[in-house]
């Protein structure tokens, strides 16, 4: 989130610098965005969970206003900013960032990690991400990124080489973090950029019936992962099965407030209470804090409003591609780059999570693809003689003012949480339990810390400390299973366990819990 902060910071230094686009969906690009950011106040203001959640999210997905609010922010800075020799530049940053990825995963999956980065997978690569699944979707960008150069920058026979090795590489890492999401991401792409190439070439029928083959192929496999239709087999694969379960449970999850949802990351406290039978009755003791698809994730966060605010956008820059193909030349060959990495991201979107290393790839491709140049398009002229050198002296003095002001507010953002983690870590080293108990609520309020906090204190015997803790940690986050979990072991056979005992029940009714029937961690 840091980075996210800062690159949005530094944007604001170059916003009045460019003049906005004259393009012909720009009444749905900014509708919406205003929209998208009317719905992230309107649930922040609506939603009970604690300030400090509201803000930053929780920790791990950290889907708070300020993440979703950057987005926005990106997309448009992206779209004034956006140029052909621009989207070459990106190109080369994505072809850079993979001669550090690869090189590094290829390391991890042989046991050569010199960093030491934790990791539970067995030794199946993770990269920068912590996560293989998040690893395979990374690679398949520049994977996409490869076969674009192949077809149009290799000329000579060393060049075809390095990146028909490059890509066999990324195939080969992708295998090996057995992650289906990064070849359906990376197919998606190269058949994107198959298309765009001979588009141009296709007559009017041939076209329509590239769009209905994708059509039924797409429906076709939604339906599969249903358990309906030609490719039914799907339902059964168990990966697919549990994200079924995953994203009905966040519709029913949305549905608690379907305007404006039930606030950030909050889908983790609604998943018990909304999963189908079918997922308990599967395995009751699977649970996650979000439903593996970012258009449902949006909808159980901000709901209706909030989900078609995003698809409003899509919309705008669907409606800019279409424009982009009716055109010829250079040009539109490097927006097919920002097509396919775009498309692929979107399709990923359907099985993935909306991790914050991947969603800013997404909206700053929007934001290119929605201010790429067209040839029929007109700019605004630039001024010229002294009128032109005030207005850039004016632009100038706001964008640094902006700037100033962007760096303020990531320091009075960043700093409460990095301070509070500080105190937390501080009074671990010590050894000292009432510093501990003490810092688990520090201001802004982690959920993490405070589990973890509580369980040094009952691991260490300190009890009464950890039943103070307890209670408060209760009164903040009333929807927290794991925590009244550990309110019923700490108050056992005391009157405070029957309360404990109704909230477990609230929460998750499908699992009858009693005295005689002592719940674990899950």
């Amino acid at each position: 989130m840091t980075f996210l902060l800062f690159f949005t910071a530094i944007s604001f230094l170059y916003f009045e610098r460019f003049h906005p686009k004259d393009i012909s969906s720009s009444k749905w690009i900014y509708f919406g965005t205003g929209l998208w950011i009317f719905s992230l106040c309107v649930t922040f203001v609506l939603s009970a969970d604690p300030l400090s959640q509201k803000i930053y999210g929780t920790q791990g997905r950290n889907q708070g206003f300020v993440t979703l609010l950057c987005f926005a922010f990106l997309t448009l800075q992206s779209m004034r900013v956006s140029t052909a020799e621009f989207a070459d530049k990106v190109r080369k940053v994505i072809l850079a960032v993979g001669l550090v990825l690869v090189p590094y995963s290829c390391l991890q999956y042989f046991g050569y990690d010199f960093s030491n980065l934790a990791n539970i997978y067995n030794q199946m690569p993770i990269g920068t991400f912590g996560n293989p699944n998040f690893n395979s979707v990374i690679l398949s960008f520049i994977g996409i990124a490869c076969a674009w150069t192949l077809l149009y920058q290799a000329r000579d026979l060393p060049s075809k080489l390095f990146f028909l090795g490059y890509l066999i590489s990324i195939c080969f890492l992708i295998y090996v973090t057995k992650s289906a999401q990064g070849f359906w991401s990376l197919a998606i792409g190269c058949l994107v950029i198959f298309y765009s190439h001979i588009q141009a070439r296709l007559s009017l029928r041939l076209k329509g019936l590239t769009l209905v083959t994708t059509l039924v192929a797409f429906f076709s496999t939604l339906l599969g992962m249903f358990s309906l239709g030609p490719m039914s087999q799907l339902g059964e694969i168990g990966a697919v099965r549990v994200r079924i379960y995953y994203w009905l449970s966040g519709i029913c999850t949305g549905n608690q407030s379907p305007f404006f949802g039930v606030g950030f990351d909050g889908y983790g406290d609604w998943y018990r209470r909304c999963r189908p039978e079918q997922a308990f009755l599967w395995d009751p003791n699977r649970v996650t804090d979000v439903s593996h698809n970012i258009y449902i994730d949006y909808y159980a966060t901000g709901g209706l409003i909030l989900v078609i605010s995003f698809f409003i956008l899509i919309f705008a820059t669907i409606k800019q591609i279409t424009s982009i193909y009716k055109t010829s030349g250079d040009s539109t060959k490097n927006a097919s780059l920002l097509i396919s990495v775009f498309v692929a991201f979107l399709a990923q979107g359907i099985i993935s999570i909306n991790q914050i290393g991947l969603a800013i790839w997404g909206w700053i491709l929007m934001g290119l693809i929605l201010g790429y140049p067209i040839e029929n398009q007109v700019q605004n002229a630039p001024k010229t003689g002294r009128a032109k050198s005030s207005v850039v002296t004016q632009q100038n003095s706001k964008s640094i003012f902006k700037f100033i002001l962007a760096i303020l507010a990531i320091g009075l953002t960043l700093l409460p949480p990095t301070n509070s983690s500080e105190k937390f870590k501080s009074a671990i080293e010590q050894g000292n339990p009432i510093e501990l108990e003490s810092s688990l609520f520090d201001w802004p309020e982690d959920r993490a810390r405070v589990r973890f906090g509580i369980q040094i204190l009952m691991n260490s015997e300190q009890v009464e400390l950890a039943k103070r803790a307890i209670v408060k940690a209760v009164e903040i986050y009333p929807d927290d299973y794991f925590l009244w979990q550990t309110y019923q072991k700490l108050f056992m056979g005391t009157d405070r366990e029957d309360k404990a005992i109704f909230e477990l029940n609230r929460l998750d009714p499908r699992i009858e819990i009693n005295k005689n029937n002592s719940t674990e961690s899950k």
